[in-house]
């Protein structure tokens, strides 16, 4: 009888994709034993616990007032989900920034000229806006900005003169109009004073550590106590709700 109860659970997890403790890949259902959860309101079950729904209209994640200089180094990194075709964004710091066109393909923006002006954009081939579980990190050194995406490098951009530029404020989800609104999930948020990352890498699947090297730290995570940002800003959020974060 014992086995046959066993052989009955076994089917009963292949046929639904849950078991003990398994979050169903790229959805949000968290399932403990024969008790699943599907929606918002599963609470901290998803890879990197939880994350924020951006709504594509109105949604935006703010960090202002901080007066941020330019050092020698950046890299801004998160994870992000979306399946919409729009001209959307995923950050916007000052004049640096990564959007998505209207196709799906990524692009990076960054400053080549002094006091944060004469902007370059440079595209990424492929489509990412694929309701996929993606990594991105953009980074810049004096020399060349360069976006990855999962590890890989995308493409790079050929920096100018940077000297005099300061950042007063890094928007999540949208520009600093605020416009072109992202549609989707992201998660797990960082800039850092470094340059992270130099060549193709694995993805690190953990919540970001906050080290020394780390100016600002989101983790998106119904908690703000493990968030840190730098230079005393503020923060601003409008129209998120959180949701358990997506597997890859």
């Amino acid at each position: 009888m014992m086995k046959f109860f066993k052989r009955l659970l076994l089917i009963s997890v292949f046929l639904t994709g849950c078991g003990p403790g398994v979050l169903s890949k790229n959805t949000y259902t968290f399932c403990s034993g024969t008790n699943c959860c599907t929606g918002t309101n599963c609470g901290y079950f998803g890879l990197f616990n939880q994350a924020y729904s951006f709504n594509g209209t109105s949604s935006y994640y703010a960090l202002t007032g901080t007066s941020q200089p330019l050092t020698s180094q950046l890299t801004v990194e998160m994870f992000f989900k979306t399946s919409t075709l729009v001209v959307q964004t995923l950050f916007n710091y000052g004049t640096f920034s990564v959007q998505f066109t209207a196709a799906g393909t990524m692009t990076i923006t960054t400053p080549t000229g002094a006091a944060c002006i004469t902007p370059t954009t440079s595209s990424v081939t492929g489509v990412f806006a694929d309701g996929q579980l993606h990594h991105m990190a953009a980074n810049y050194t004096t020399a060349l900005a360069t976006l990855y995406i999962d590890g890989a490098i995308a493409v790079t951009v050929a920096n100018g003169n940077w000297s005099g530029c300061s950042i007063s404020s890094l928007y999540i989800g949208s520009t600093s109009a605020p416009s072109s609104y992202f549609t989707g999930i992201i998660d797990e948020v960082r800039v850092s004073s470094i340059n992270r990352y130099s060549t193709a890498f694995t993805v690190p699947y953990v919540p970001f550590p906050n080290d020394g090297n780390t100016l600002d730290l989101f983790h998106f995570d119904n908690n703000v106590s493990f968030d840190s940002y730098s230079n005393g800003g503020a923060i601003s959020a409008n129209a998120l709700n959180f949701v358990p974060s997506p597997h890859p």
